[in-house]
């Protein structure tokens, strides 16, 4: 029984555990394809909106925990508290290099590239881009702001440095994580569009015809190959193209105000842009 429950516990901890990281390594939902005829059709559209969303998510620095063992000894309560202040430590020290460096949301990089692919590759000529981020996220709340369109939207749901030592004795290496959201809209607006009225009235005069045509989520790393995936669950497996083969101190990271972190987030953006574009396109 004792072997039992403590079998328990560490299963529960490395549960929470890889919650805590979760939110900043899976992304919000799960893909969409595209059927093969919409193609077409979306080329006779007489104009795609790009846009991006506001980060969610904060950049977070998360260090190993040397202490997980103690923690886990204790009992559940006190690893879920450990698990937090994890979380929060790792969201503090992040947002504070995200700052201090004014380091970009690597989303805008995604959304540029997907565009080029679209221009350059697929013969898409009727786009416009929004410039600025949106903060609705539901189709019907994008279709209150821009209308009867088809939209394409861009979202940064994770992106992190994330420890790889394993010895307390020696210097931390970080390696770079990061994953984005793309989504096809159909937006159809509603004949109440742009009159003022409370939110509940709003909810029930929304438009329900606007849907998300297609969506698909990628994950990339410093290093590794960028990739698409079916299920957001596979990760608990650690796929070894997203582990990622450069890390390096946070000094490093951070030196000459953030020159290679910020190389390396548009990097791992322009390549999720590619991936997820052949899996646009088929």
């Amino acid at each position: 029984m004792l072997q039992r429950n403590g079998a328990r516990q560490r299963l529960l901890f490395v549960l929470f555990t890889m919650a805590a990281v979760g939110c900043a390594t899976t992304g919000p939902a799960k893909p969409i394809p595209l059927a093969a005829k919409d193609m077409a059709w979306l080329r006779d559209q007489p104009e795609i909106v790009l846009i991006h969303q506001q980060t969610p998510q904060p950049f977070r620095i998360w260090k190993t925990d040397y202490l997980a063992p103690f923690w886990e000894g204790l009992g559940y309560p006190f690893a879920l508290i450990a698990v937090e202040r994890r979380r929060e430590e790792a969201k503090r020290e992040g947002e504070q290099i995200r700052t201090r460096y004014s380091v970009a949301d690597p989303a805008l990089g995604a959304k540029a590239r997907f565009e080029y692919e679209l221009r350059s590759k697929l013969g898409f000529t009727r786009l416009r881009v929004v410039s600025q981020p949106v903060a609705a996220y539901n189709p019907h709340q994008l279709a209150d702001s821009f209308g009867s369109v088809i939209a394409l939207d861009f979202m940064t749901s994770s992106w992190m440095l994330s420890s790889i030592t394993v010895n307390p004795l020696t210097t931390h290496q970080y390696q770079l994580r990061y994953a984005v959201q793309a989504r096809l809209l159909q937006l159809e607006a509603s004949k109440y569009r742009g009159e003022r009225k409370p939110e509940a009235v709003a909810q029930l005069l929304r438009s329900e015809d606007s849907k998300i045509m297609w969506q698909g989520i990628c994950y990339a790393t410093a290093g590794g190959t960028p990739y698409t995936t079916s299920d957001t669950s596979e990760l608990l497996s650690i796929p070894e193209a997203f582990v990622g083969t450069q890390s390096y101190t946070l000094e490093e990271w951070t030196a000459n105000d953030a020159t290679l972190l910020t190389e390396k987030l548009n990097e791992a953006a322009e390549a999720c842009a590619r991936a997820l574009l052949a899996d646009f396109s088929g």
